[in-house]
């Protein structure tokens, strides 16, 4: 973007470029362009408080952007053990069965050992909120990945 272009040639240093895609961000999101905002929140992983850009999207009408923010904070390996947990359940509000089995999937998850950890949390929420038919998928990923070598 332009905005970007400049502060470049300003020779802004890293801090500089972060608070602008911070106030960019800001801006965005203020205008209601909460797809745009998450994508200029993206650039300030490792730089800004993951809890900043949480905050602002936490209620159940943003819920899409604070799973794509979500996922790149896994992406860049930044995320922490709540950020995970906040994801999965992002997904299962969502209802995004395909998501949650491939995020599980993914050896950098199944090869920790906060996995089970995760999935129990999973599997409590499941249980109290959902069917049995949906029950019966979600419970399926959890023995599958209880049973991989995590080692």
């Amino acid at each position: 973007m332009c905005y970007h272009r400049i502060a470049k040639n300003q020779q802004y240093d890293a801090e500089g470029l972060i608070d602008i895609f911070r106030q960019y961000g800001d801006h965005l999101y203020s205008k209601g362009d909460h797809n745009g905002a998450i994508e200029q929140y993206i650039k300030t992983i490792g730089k800004l408080e993951p809890s900043y850009v949480i905050r602002k999207f936490l209620d159940s009408q943003h819920i899409d952007n604070l799973t794509t923010y979500l996922q790149a904070l896994h992406k860049n390996g930044q995320a922490t053990e709540d950020h995970t947990t906040l994801l999965l359940n992002c997904y299962t509000k969502l209802n995004h069965t395909d998501k949650l089995k491939e995020f599980i999937m993914v050896s950098y998850i199944c090869k920790t050992k906060y996995l089970l950890i995760y999935l129990y949390n999973i599997y409590i929420y499941i249980y109290i909120y959902f069917t049995s038919a949906l029950r019966c998928i979600y419970i399926y990923i959890f023995f599958f990945c209880y049973f991989i070598n995590l080692d």
